[in-house]
């Protein structure tokens, strides 16, 4: 079902700036005078602007994040807001998170043809808005790509809420903790089970309707992450939390050291309504420990501490609710989780799934294997 692992041309790490953000833009300025210094282009006159829609809320920058560039006879301006299309020779827009993952993508150092699957798998999954013409001047062109590969080790991914790839950046960042010189002493002996498990995955995340979630486990400080259900074998959680899918989302994406006043109000709110909803006799939310020792660690907990807002940063906008109708608590969107111009209309999974496959081709290939058996 899957296709082909964005995260396998990615840069390594889990990046530090938010496309087309002003640190951002700062950033490849310094960049793009650092490679004109190398490759002089006096004679190119130039303007591109990407526009980012869904911008992360908890930047309280708006709907939308824009830069641009503009090369005038080898003079570099570069700005963080969108120019108008008659100033542009080249405008690019699109849904935020999956330009930031484009973004990600590291060209030079990988194998084209994968490359080529994962643009195109991305590229499925939001729509495009273009006007002009991509820069025809080849010396130009290689230092664009220059400029991207370099900003891909900066960039931040969004990844859909516990998605496989949202794991493997989980697993960048505590594991990178884990191993680095301040903690890896004190975590020596720690033994621990974290588990989070969502049910009531939407379709066009996990087509099979499997369950999402992560789990970690350090054993004698050795810390392994990973994607979905635990496998077998593995000890009883020592903390364990179960939910679903869609009420827990918007609380699990906030970014608690920017949230204003405001923002942690309705937040209080949206849990009081979501999270007291019980269906089938399971509330939407539960915490529990099925091996009794649900006190973490303080040395594992120290690794944990900042893993809530920098994962927040790197997941992406979306609501279940935005392709299929829910009339749960936790249907409607929440201000503190989404601005007031979000236009569910930028991502496509009312057509493709997460990896890109045609969600209309699955349903008619299910309806031909049900007639065939005469249902």
């Amino acid at each position: 079902m899957t296709s082909q692992d964005v995260t396998a041309v990615m840069a390594d790490g889990i990046g530090e700036l938010t496309f087309a953000s002003a640190e951002w833009v700062s950033a490849a300025r310094t960049e793009m005078t650092r490679l004109l210094a190398e490759t002089p282009l006096p004679n190119v006159k130039f303007t591109l602007c990407e526009v980012g829609h869904y911008a992360p809320v908890w930047m309280h920058a708006g709907d939308k994040l824009a830069w641009y560039m503009r090369l005038v006879d080898g003079a570099l301006e570069m700005g963080a807001h969108e120019l108008p299309e008659s100033e542009c020779d080249f405008k690019v827009q699109a849904d935020h998170s999956i330009l930031s993952n484009l973004a990600c993508v590291v060209h030079a150092a990988n194998p084209a043809d994968i490359v080529a699957a994962v643009v195109a798998r991305l590229t499925k999954l939001t729509r495009w808005k273009l006007s002009g013409k991509s820069p025809g001047d080849a010396d130009l062109q290689v230092l664009l790509q220059r400029l991207h590969d370099a900003m891909a080790l900066r960039t931040m991914p969004r990844f859909v809420w516990m998605s496989p790839e949202w794991v493997v950046i989980a697993r960048r960042f505590l594991t990178s903790r884990a191993t680095s010189d301040k903690y890896r002493a004190d975590l020596a002996g720690v033994d621990y089970v974290f588990v989070e498990t969502f049910f009531h995955t939407p379709e066009f995340f996990f087509p099979d309707g499997a369950a999402a979630g992560f789990w970690v486990h350090c054993s004698n400080g050795d810390v392994t992450v990973g994607s979905g259900s635990p496998p077998d074998g593995m000890p009883s959680p020592d903390a364990l939390t179960q939910g679903w899918y869609g009420a827990c989302l918007p609380v699990g994406r906030t970014v608690d050291a920017v949230a204003n006043d405001s923002d942690k109000a309705a937040q209080r709110r949206y849990k009081k309504a979501a999270f007291s909803h019980v269906s089938g006799g399971l509330p939407a939310a539960a915490q529990s420990s099925p091996s009794g020792r649900d006190q973490m660690p303080r040395p594992l907990a120290r690794v944990f501490a900042p893993m809530h807002d920098t994962m927040s940063k790197r997941t992406s906008g979306e609501l279940p609710s935005d392709y299929a109708p829910d009339d749960a608590p936790w249907g409607e969107p929440q201000e503190f989780d989404r601005t007031s111009g979000y236009d569910t209309s930028w991502l496509r999974y009312d057509r493709v799934d997460l990896y890109g496959n045609d969600r209309q081709q699955e349903s008619k290939s299910t309806d031909e294997t049900a007639a065939e058996h005469g249902v």
